[in-house]
């Protein structure tokens, strides 16, 4: 629960999820697939409800350089019911300049049966301007089993503005066995604005590896505004390997009520060497309850060179019921710079 209540301060990057809700919408403008130099220019009021059944074997080598600019309003209500049973196979090197802007409001309905083995290798060099205004409701409702290779090359300069108003709900249940390698060289600037109203039920099956090297240099500046209630029964087993070079800001107030009930069972081996500077900057008023019955063997190596700076103010109500059978071996080599300057008043 100490990552769960992680979650609940760093809504930072739960708004980084809500803020990807714009390439969620520009996933479902970019349904045409095109190879061109394509100026776009469209305004479309739509209702649409789509149910299709397909069973389809695909491969798709693509290569494509494109500029494109899109302009896009769109007014749509859409209902889309899909089983789909696919098989694919997608080898794609991309070259893109892209623009996007686009103002939306949309009221979604999405029911989606899948089942699928997916193999995607994509080498990407893009830079990428996103500039959204969204407005939305939207209900997921997934049942996936799915085996999936991703492995990714990705050199990027992205720069993402976007103010939201979303309720979401969204029930997933998953089995998912996941294999990603990637290598990230990445310039990244975020603004966010988002008030969000969240309701998550999972229930999780995973097993899954992930080996990651990192550069990267992040601002991330985020107001948010929240109401989150969290439901989650995981059984996991995972491996992490990371290293990671990076230069953080990361600016955020945050006002959320939280509710967090968890039933976990985890092995989890964590290998970590970082080296970061980091800021933050946070205020954050909080409500939270925890439930958490854990289960764990963990062992986690860590050798970390830090120099931070923290500085926060918090006004949180936290009530914790906690049990918990834990195995834990930890081997951390630390050489840490810290300044933390906080204001506290708690009642736990």
């Amino acid at each position: 629960m100490s990552e769960s209540l992680s979650n609940s301060v760093s809504m930072s990057e739960s708004m980084s999820n809500s803020v990807s809700m714009s390439e969620s919408l520009s996933n479902s403008v970019s349904m045409s697939e095109s190879l061109s130099n394509s100026v776009s220019m469209s305004e479309s009021l739509s209702n649409s409800v789509s149910m299709s059944e397909s069973m389809s074997n695909s491969v798709s080598m693509s290569e494509s350089l494109s500029n494109s600019v899109s302009m896009s309003e769109s007014m749509s209500n859409s209902v889309s019911m899909s089983e789909s049973l696919s098989n694919s196979v997608s080898m794609s090197e991309s070259m893109s300049n892209s623009v996007s802007m686009s103002e939306s409001l949309s009221n979604s309905v999405s029911m989606s049966e899948s089942m699928s083995n997916s193999v995607s290798m994509s080498e990407s060099l893009s830079n990428s301007v996103s500039m959204s205004e969204s407005l939305s409701n939207s209900v997921s409702m997934s049942e996936s089993l799915s085996n999936s290779v991703s492995m990714s090359e990705s050199l990027s300069n992205s720069v993402s503005m976007s103010e939201s108003l979303s309720n979401s709900v969204s029930m997933s249940e998953s089995m998912s066995n996941s294999v990603s390698m990637s290598e990230s060289l990445s310039n990244s600037v975020s603004m966010s604005e988002s008030l969000s109203n969240s309701v998550s039920m999972s229930e999780s099956l995973s097993n899954s590896v992930s080996m990651s090297e990192s550069m990267s240099n992040s601002v991330s500046m985020s107001e948010s505004l929240s109401n989150s209630v969290s439901m989650s029964e995981s059984l996991s087993n995972s491996v992490s390997m990371s290293e990671s070079l990076s230069n953080s800001v990361s600016m955020s107030e945050s006002l959320s009520n939280s509710v967090s009930m968890s039933e976990s069972m985890s092995n989890s081996v964590s290998m970590s060497e970082s080296l970061s500077n980091s800021v933050s900057m946070s205020e954050s008023l909080s409500n939270s309850v925890s439930m958490s019955e854990s289960l764990s063997n963990s062992v986690s190596m860590s050798e970390s060179m830090s120099n931070s700076v923290s500085m926060s103010e918090s006004m949180s109500n936290s009530v914790s019921m906690s049990e918990s059978m834990s195995n834990s071996v930890s081997m951390s080599e630390s050489l840490s710079n810290s300044v933390s300057m906080s204001e506290s008043m708690s009642n736990s």
